[in-house]
């Protein structure tokens, strides 16, 4: 039997201004007060190719040029100078990257340029090559030119240069030029200009190419990296795949094997990095990394300094010492909170198990394969190891994990689906149709351009071929994905399903949605207010994101503590919210706002049974069939609306008796709980700022009804808070913190 799942984890975009305008005419005393006001635009990042198709969206001496996919090459006629163009928006904070390959020694009758258009008399031009074998960045303008940074002389004096060159526009009103050459470079180069603000926002993109007779094809272009962030710093796109383990390594192979722990992974993105701030975890443990510049696409070995005399020449060492534990999660941590390669290996992979005993480490059989763990085996090398060489070992179907779409438009206004795959896909395996176009533009990123435009609402299905697998090597049939192009909503059309708006300390708060039509229905455009006219806005998602017909969504302030603390939830339906909440007080007005004003759905003056007294903290409000509303107990359900549950409340009580803690009095609460059986309890210290706790003490287990005085020992400190949990007969768990007077 066929299984068609609707994924629609993500967005498409609209443009806002004249909405946005409408709405700050409504809300103009609001505007001047609050400093969190919605961003008028999207962030939005592409590449441009250089396909057959792509021709048709450019201009100038198109027959002078060779379109070979992803690269451009002069083809032309005879000596001269040839241009290129086509339509490129970039406003606020920008960035291009791309890559030159030039077969000769620029001079002052070979060099390229590159120009990023205001106006036909206004523009920035990078002129590579056409001086002391330098770049330098121009302003040109109705008043001249103005030279506002340069790159040292030389940077391109070889035979033949390979030459990686990113130019950005930040906040400060500055100009980055950064380069890497090959053979030249053994690091990057930047440059930074001083302010300057003269050059309207880019609508167009130039490659110039001036060459004598010997020269007419000895310029190459790469796809372009384009990063338009009206209101963020930019932060480039980047990923990570871990491609071997090597851990507990005694007994090791006499004389050959590597003599330390190490771990190898590769850069996934667009020329090198600088990985700066950057801390990798293994299990519990932390394990900062020097900042360091890695290439995408070559060997990095993680692991002590010891290593770096065994490491083939295009293997680069990220110095660290670390121990490896045979099992363990791993991954990249950044100081802002990204994540990169999270993975977890298991000995279990070694075939035979006696391998696992040490001296061998653990590889995939290709490196593109590397989220299989089906793939990973033994290395097969004499040593041991294959240190700081990738696994040569073949091919086979490529895995997939859970999809996300997202409906964008194009350069040209066209909308395409986006469909984020978590690991790379076989192009193979999605051909285009007469439907569409697929396009494999990076790991991870495939896009799908349908012929016929889609329709705003209408619910669309993508076919997929009939059998794939799933990353850990299982066989997972579905055949289509939908998605559709959404329309904004009415009033009455998005249901507020769940609210939790007062969780347990350093636990986040989430807001949960119900599509009631039979339409697809934006998300991306909505706000979440504190009154009528509200004083305090905040974005509830993504620009473009989009709600299928009857599916329920989460935004939660971290999708991922509110996928473990409350597991009756559905973890694949919860979205991060764009901006956290504020201090959303008991009996409070939050209502549900599109971007022009009109409120879609409020709650307002809901409170807590008064069984409870103060200790609402952790309840979610829920919504009934009938409408009526409950509260959750301790057990709400983010991303999983169940309207089977009575508008009853359904809450745990917990009070507390006794709330000091002395060498004297302990102290203690009163609990009762609807669902019989024995619970089992536990209890532990807090800090108050979340950052620090005392391990779990288990204190046995008990009726669904009774008292419990506690059995922990003095605290190290005042500043502490006594969290309790509960786990039912069913697996439900019922936590509750408390603030105590602590005497000495």
């Amino acid at each position: 039997m066929t299984t068609m799942i609707p994924y629609s984890f993500s967005a498409c975009f609209y443009t806002m201004t004249a909405i946005l305008q409408r709405l700050f005419g409504m809300l103009f005393l609001a505007a001047t007060l609050c400093p969190h006001l919605v961003k008028a635009q999207q962030d939005s990042a592409f590449f441009i190719d250089w396909t057959g198709a792509d021709s048709n969206r450019c201009s100038g001496d198109l027959g002078h040029f060779r379109w070979e996919g992803n690269t451009l090459q002069l083809d032309a006629p005879m000596d001269g100078m040839s241009f290129i163009e086509r339509s490129c928006v970039l406003s606020g904070d920008w960035q291009v990257s791309f890559q030159l390959t030039l077969g000769f020694n620029p001079s002052s009758v070979n060099y390229s340029l590159f120009q990023c258009q205001a106006t036909s008399s206004s523009y920035l031009e990078l002129r590579i090559g056409a001086n002391q074998d330098e770049l330098a960045l121009f302003r040109v303008d109705g008043r001249g030119e103005n030279l506002l940074c340069v790159s040292p002389a030389g940077v391109l004096d070889y035979s033949q240069t390979e030459i990686f060159i990113e130019i950005s526009y930040d906040r400060f009103k500055r100009y980055h030029l950064r380069w890497y050459a090959s053979p030249g470079s053994a690091s990057w180069g930047e440059v930074i200009s001083p302010p300057d603000s003269l050059v309207p926002p880019i609508h167009r993109l130039r490659w110039v190419a001036q060459y004598s007779a010997s020269r007419r094809d000895k310029f190459t272009w790469s796809s372009i990296w384009v990063v338009s962030k009206p209101n963020h710093a930019l932060q480039p796109w980047i990923d990570w795949r871990w491609t071997e383990v090597f851990s507990n390594p005694q007994p090791l192979i006499p004389g050959i094997s590597p003599p330390v722990d190490f771990l190898e992974g590769e850069i996934l993105g667009v020329g090198p990095k600088l990985m700066a701030d950057w801390t990798l975890r293994v299990n519990q443990r932390s394990y900062p990394l020097a900042s360091l510049w890695l290439p995408a696409g070559q060997a990095v070995v993680i692991g002590p300094e010891v290593l770096r005399s065994q490491l083939p020449p295009e293997a680069i060492l990220w110095p660290l010492e670390i121990d490896l534990p045979g099992d363990a999660s791993i991954e990249l941590e950044h100081s802002s909170g990204q994540i990169l390669g999270q993975w977890t290996y298991s000995q279990t992979w070694h075939h035979p198990k006696g391998k696992a005993q040490g001296g061998y480490s653990l590889e995939p059989s290709h490196r593109e394969q590397a989220c299989l763990p089906a793939t990973w085996h033994s290395c097969t090398e004499l040593s041991g190891a294959s240190l700081g060489r990738f696994p040569a070992g073949d091919r086979q179907p490529i895995a997939l994990n859970y999809p996300s779409l997202r409906a964008l438009p194009d350069s040209s206004g066209r909308w395409n689906l986006h469909v984020e795959w978590r690991h790379p896909i076989d192009p193979s395996t999605l051909p285009s149709n007469a439907e569409g176009r697929w396009d494999h533009v990076r790991p991870g990123l495939s896009i799908w351009s349908p012929l016929v435009p889609p329709i705003p609402g209408q619910l669309y299905a993508l076919c997929l071929p009939r059998v794939w697998s799933t990353c850990a090597g299982d066989r997972w049939e579905i055949d289509s994905l939908f998605w559709g192009l959404p329309r904004m909503a009415q009033a009455g059309e998005l249901l507020w399903t769940e609210l939790l708006a007062d969780p347990l300390p350093f636990e986040p708060r989430f807001i949960e949605l119900y599509n009631a039509t039979k339409e697809v229905l934006d998300l991306g455009a909505l706000f979440v207010g504190d009154a009528p006219w509200p004083m305090e806005w905040r974005r509830l998602g993504r620009m473009g994101e989009f709600i299928l017909p009857k599916e329920v969504w989460a935004y939660s302030e971290d999708p991922r503590k509110s996928a473990a603390r409350y597991s009756a939830g559905d973890s694949t339906k919860i979205r991060p919210l764009a901006e956290n909440l504020w201090a959303i007080e008991e009996g409070g007005y939050v209502g549900l706002f599109r971007s022009d004003g009109l409120e879609l759905e409020h709650m307002e003056g809901m409170r807590h049974s008064s069984a409870l007294g103060a200790q609402s903290e952790g309840l979610s409000w829920g919504r009934s069939t009938e409408g009526g509303w409950f509260t959750s107990g301790d057990s709400a359900s983010p991303g999983r609306w169940q309207p089977e549950v009575s508008a009853k409340s359904v809450w745990g009580r917990v009070q507390v008796l006794q709330d000091e803690w002395s060498s004297i009095q302990r102290p203690q609460v009163a609990f009762q709980f609807r669902e019989e059986g024995a619970w089992q309890l536990r209890e532990r210290w807090l800090h108050i700022r979340g950052d620090a706790w005392t391990a779990w003490k288990a204190s046995g287990i008990l009726p669904a009804e009774g008292t419990w005085t506690s059995l922990l020992e003095p605290p190290p400190g005042k500043d502490w808070l006594w969290e309790l949990e509960w786990t039912s007969p069913s697996s439900g768990i019922r936590r509750r913190a408390f603030m105590l007077k602590m005497r000495e």
